[in-house]
């Protein structure tokens, strides 16, 4: 698919959601289950057939196999409890994949009905499969009481200074005679800034605004809830927003959701705008994404990666859901239990390479080439440019080129090209030289700069040539206007 390149991957080096392979270990583990209720309930991340045949979607950060919310066929790992499995677990094994990690951040997914869900859970690590470490445990619901009727999510982050080959989460706390899970994140925190939800009010000093949504079903509160019951964000227009507003800004990439039981209500698109002060007409566009398109075809209680496309350090972010007119794209939708991580840094865009000055006349012309970069896209750089008239002792900023446009998924066009040159026009005679650097536009970290040699404007003159025709009707060229003698 055009445009996959242009995507944080594997081997960046930021990343950016739990969810992506690089940050998520599990996903390149051997995974294994204490017992199996039967063949048909097993996790569609855990063993089976890969089902995430879009490999947009995967790029972005959902695994191979998607991740569904129902304890049903091929959607949840069930332990045979009435088997006599008296320590329900799923084991991750890292060797053959990453090989020991200092993992101390989960994300777990209960199975989505309370006959199957966990009250709570344990987390323990070793490094020979026989001596085990417990490293967490909690029961957030006691025999499973107190859920609803689709389950329920739980992160859980302890202290963790040891790396370990294999990982367990067992199951605490059930009731029944089967209990599991639906998928589980593994990650080492230090990849992020903190391990804070940035759309929890407990969590963040964040507030937020709701336009065409349904009042009773809509809340910051219940956009993040770990229950999964029926709200969240309920649109119930064919389009809505809700702009988000931060004590500081926040760097981060894009979020993590689950969708409604059924996939009428996933919306068509999104777009994602930015502003420094919040004001009426004090917003640029980020990014058009066709979700759709590019994350879909959709069952019910999946969850989803929403991806704005680029790093994005604002304190205030607008977020429109809309439908785009295919059968399957309800008038309204919801969106619950989400997740947004606030990335730790991000690193600074590639560098310009061959930059050259070139005069002619009044002017000087600058050429340059722009490398890749892991975690900065071409598209959302931009080149600043300055002068100086004192051999490069003092700059002046005179120019910012940038042909990029908001990011649109649908093609993974990004309109103009950046411009690689740039005319200095009307200079007055004298020598001068150039640097360029390179920025990203939406989370503002720049590269150093690289400088040019030193150009006389106007150029030197390259001699004068005159012509003479003598006597005997020679025609001569005297380049150093000297006398001449023809006999």
């Amino acid at each position: 698919m055009s445009g996959i390149g242009n995507l944080l991957t594997t081997g960046s080096s930021t990343p950016w959601t739990p969810f992506q392979r690089n940050v998520n270990v599990f996903l390149n583990s051997n995974i294994t289950g204490s017992s199996q209720h039967n063949s048909n309930y097993r996790a569609s991340n855990v063993i089976g057939n890969t089902v995430n045949n879009n490999e947009y979607s995967k790029l972005a950060g959902m695994p191979d196999k998607k991740i569904s919310w129902q304890a049903a066929a091929n959607k949840s790992w069930l332990a045979d409890l009435d088997g006599g499995d008296t320590n329900p677990h799923i084991q991750f094994d890292l060797n053959p994949g990453v090989g020991t990690a200092a993992l101390d951040s989960f994300i777990i997914g209960s199975a989505g009905n309370t006959l199957y869900s966990a009250g709570g859970y344990s987390i323990s690590g070793s490094n020979d499969d026989t001596n085990w470490t417990v490293l967490t445990e909690s029961v957030t619901f006691p025999g499973g009481s107190g859920l609803s009727s689709n389950g329920y999510d739980d992160t859980l982050t302890f202290t963790n200074n040891t790396e370990y080959r294999y990982y367990r989460a067992a199951i605490n706390n059930y009731s029944g005679d089967y209990a599991g899970f639906n998928y589980i994140v593994g990650w080492d925190s230090s990849l992020f800034a903190n391990q804070l939800n940035l759309l929890n009010p407990n969590h963040v000093n964040v507030t937020a605004s709701f336009e065409d949504s349904s009042t009773s079903h809509t809340s910051l509160e219940k956009l993040t809830s770990k229950i999964r019951v029926n709200y969240g964000w309920y649109i119930i227009e064919e389009i809505g927003s809700m702009d988000i507003h931060w004590d500081e800004p926040k760097l981060f990439r894009g979020w993590f959701g689950i969708m409604h039981s059924t996939n009428g209500y996933v919306p068509g698109g999104a777009q994602f705008w930015k502003s420094e002060t919040g004001a009426l007409n004090d917003w640029t566009l980020i990014s058009t994404i066709d979700i759709t398109s590019t994350l879909g075809p959709f069952s019910g209680y999946q969850g989803y990666f929403i991806d704005i496309g680029t790093p994005v350090k604002t304190q205030y972010l607008r977020t429109v859901f809309f439908a785009t007119g295919s059968s399957t794209e309800g008038q309204n939708f919801l969106h619950r239990a989400a997740w947004m991580y606030e990335m730790s840094s991000s690193q600074a865009p590639p560098i310009p390479a061959s930059v050259s000055a070139t005069a002619f006349g009044d002017s000087v012309g600058l050429t340059w080439t722009q490398n890749s970069g892991s975690d900065n896209r071409l598209a959302d750089i931009v080149y600043n440019i300055e002068r100086s008239s004192d051999s490069g002792q003092n700059y002046t900023p005179i120019f910012s080129a940038s042909g990029s446009i908001p990011q649109t998924a649908v093609t993974s066009s990004f309109g103009t090209a950046i411009p690689t040159q740039y005319i200095d026009t009307g200079l007055p005679a004298g020598n001068y030289m150039y640097r360029i650097q390179s920025q990203n536009q939406h989370h503002l970290t720049t590269s150093s700069f690289i400088e040019t040699a030193e150009v006389s404007s106007p150029p030197p003159s390259a001699g004068s040539k005159k012509i003479y025709v003598t006597n005997k009707g020679n025609i001569m060229i005297n380049p150093n206007d000297t006398t001449l003698i023809e006999l």
